[in-house]
């Protein structure tokens, strides 16, 4: 690849990042951005840093979060020669966002700290909203609810009084979820219609599916599975218009739940497997492995209680891996169906069949969880 032909191929592939991140398509974006990187090391030092940049968001955007460090680490460094400070903290925030998403909170607070000290200094309102938003962030899957929802609310008046209402619209939608967490849904719903109405306003299609989908979780918590279901079912049509097919999966999955929920196996099966398929496809573990709990308690007919009992502990595993909790809203469904299986099986084969489940890998989780039997090799 020729010097000029290869800074071209490196402004494409850093302006494509969000269309891919939007499609769903995180394997082929970050393919190019990696061949792009490559083949243009001696580009001018602000072209290659946003191209760093959208690598490391994809690679967080696919979980792969050692990748995300690497690219985000190589953002900060080009950003502090460039002597750029915004670039600098939007770095730091965004190494911040990995640490969170591998569990290391300490860490994530620590450079969200950093972020937010840099954005202060430089009165960079936008800077210090998106600092707040991201420790808010932090404490949240902390469990620390009550300094979550005070730094998400300073980030509003912050953003509203900058015309920022995309980022609003995103701030709602994490106190909206804040609020299910912590027992009020008439409030969720709320928040989430609040922010429903400012992304139809921008023409945000991503957005819009986003709340959809969270109105129906909204719904599906509170037992009004019909609602729920025509939520669902208007945001995967607008996922599938975007072509975003990772999305597509996550309700996919959250559409079988419910016809579980329904007492419907064989349609839930269908579903659980189409969203599983479609997130094994484009790499985003973190789903998958609340779509493989999904599926772990449908028991069709001739399936072995075994079966379920090892794909609770291949997604166990993969969350482990990914220092990934469980929504605290699911815990007393998850913590029921361990325990009836333990009961139908005996400690002695829950125990058996768990270790199975831990070594065999996601690879042949995923192939169990397709396939219906158990996965080889």
């Amino acid at each position: 690849m020729e010097r000029r032909e290869g800074e071209i191929a490196l402004r494409l592939s850093a302006a494509l990042w969000r269309f891919w991140s939007g499609r769903g398509y995180l394997s082929e974006g970050r393919m190019w951005l990696a061949r792009a990187l490559a083949g243009a090391e001696t580009a001018p030092l602000p072209v290659r840093v946003a191209a760093l940049t959208a690598a490391g968001s994809l690679a967080e955007d696919q979980n792969d979060y050692a990748a995300a460090e690497r690219w985000h680490t190589a953002a900060l460094g080009a950003w502090t020669t460039l002597g750029d400070d915004g670039g600098r903290a939007r770095a730091l925030d965004s190494l911040g966002n990995v640490a969170r998403d591998r569990g290391d909170y300490q860490r994530a607070e620590e450079l969200g700290d950093q972020a937010l000290a840099i954005a202060r200094r430089a009165g960079d309102r936008w800077g210090i909203a998106r600092g707040l938003g991201n420790l808010g962030s932090v404490a949240y899957f902390r469990g620390d609810y009550d300094r979550a929802e005070a730094l998400w609310t300073q980030c509003l008046p912050l953003l509203r009084s900058d015309g920022d209402h995309r980022t609003e619209a995103v701030v709602l939608n994490n106190l909206g979820a804040l609020s299910l967490q912590q027992g009020n849904p008439a409030q969720a719903a709320t928040l989430h219609d609040e922010a429903l109405v400012i992304r139809r306003r921008l023409g945000d299609r991503i957005g819009v599916a986003a709340s959809l989908y969270n109105l129906g979780e909204v719904s599906r918590l509170g037992g009004d599975l019909d609602r729920a279901v025509d939520l669902f079912e208007e945001a995967l049509a607008l996922f599938r218009e975007i072509g975003d097919s990772r999305r597509s999966g996550q309700i996919l999955a959250n559409l079988g739940r419910v016809a579980h929920e329904r007492g419907d196996v064989d349609t839930a099966t269908s579903l659980l497997r189409d969203g599983i398929a479609r997130l094994w496809a484009a790499g985003d573990r973190f789903t998958l492995a609340e779509a493989l709990e999904m599926l772990a308690p449908v028991r069709r007919v001739g399936v072995p209680a075994e079966q379920s009992v090892r794909l609770f502990a291949s997604a166990a595993r993969l969350r482990q891996s990914l220092g990934a909790a469980r929504d605290e809203t699911e815990g007393a469904a998850f913590d029921g169906a361990l325990a009836g299986l333990r009961t139908e099986l005996g400690d002695a084969a829950f125990d058996l069949a768990w270790e199975e489940g831990e070594a065999m890998g996601i690879e042949r989780a995923v192939a169990e969880a397709l396939d219906g039997e158990k996965g080889q090799g």
